[in-house]
């Protein structure tokens, strides 16, 4: 745990390398242990280890890390280390549309739906939905993409913090993966209430195309924030 809180730690002092380290000491000496607790901190700090190399910049090391999770705990039956799991393969299937290779994510999408069949988790369905939906998106299948953003959108909950978190994080992708903004839009106004909570991105998504929207300032301003993270995830994925 105090390793764990050391690599916190830095990385909010922005010292990602030294967090980096730090987890590093912590997976050498605990990474075999079979005790459940150890086992769920060993999985959580791969996660970000992860997270913190793609923000480095170090996006090939980032899969490393995220495929040494899934080889070491992936076949696991803990609930709260293959939800971590989930988590390694979706992050590694978005790091690999980025960097141009559709195949290679949508192999973490299978095997993310059958961690989904295993653990019988919705959650893991939800995930592996995003990541083929984002292999979708760089292979310019938007029929296919739009099947899979109404899939996961049925599943949306408006009070689900953490869902609406994976919009406005995932959509934002997609479009930078080259998904069409109009069709991302049409599939998020389908339910009035799901539109209700993401109308700033409907609203960002259709100023993408080009549209002409009426809205207040406040969302506006929102919706100029979205459209820069589209912008800087297109940078990224060299569109």
């Amino acid at each position: 745990m105090a390793l764990v809180s050391k690599g916190i730690t830095q990385g909010k002092l922005g010292e990602l390398a030294g967090a980096i380290a730090t987890w590093d000491l912590a997976v050498k000496r605990f990474g075999e242990s079979t005790e459940r607790e150890l086992q769920v901190l060993v999985a959580r700090v791969l996660v970000t280890k992860g997270i913190m190399q793609g923000q480095l910049g170090e996006s090939a090391a980032a899969i490393a890390t995220w495929d040494r999770l899934v080889e070491r705990f992936g076949e696991g039956t803990d609930a709260q280390v293959q939800a971590l799991v989930g988590d390694a393969l979706r992050n590694a299937a978005e790091a690999l549309c980025m960097g141009g290779d559709a195949e290679a994510a949508i192999r973490k999408a299978d095997r993310l739906r059958d961690l989904a069949g295993r653990a019988q988790s919705a959650a893991a369905v939800t995930q592996a939905d995003w990541a083929e939906a984002m292999a979708r998106a760089l292979r310019g299948e938007t029929r296919r993409v739009e099947g899979l953003v109404r899939k996961i959108r049925s599943a949306f909950r408006p009070g689900d913090e953490g869902m609406l978190r994976a919009f406005q994080e995932g959509v934002p992708t997609l479009v930078a993966l080259g998904a069409d903004p109009v069709c991302l839009a049409a599939v998020l106004e389908e339910e009035q209430e799901v539109h209700d909570v993401l109308r700033p991105l409907t609203t960002a998504l259709r100023l993408e195309a080009g549209e002409k929207v009426r809205a207040p300032a406040e969302m506006l301003e929102v919706a100029a924030d979205i459209r820069a993270a589209i912008d800087e995830k297109r940078g990224r994925c060299g569109r």
